[in-house]
């Protein structure tokens, strides 16, 4: 319920961002828990 800081700037806005092997395709996505 942290911040995620693996999180690109540019996938707050709703972006496909690539941030290291992570997708980040939803600003509301969450990564790193592993769930």
């Amino acid at each position: 319920m942290a911040e995620n800081h693996f999180i690109h700037p540019d996938a707050k806005l709703g972006k496909e961002v690539q941030v290291g092997h992570f997708s980040v395709i939803e600003a509301d996505v969450e990564i790193g828990d592993g769930t």
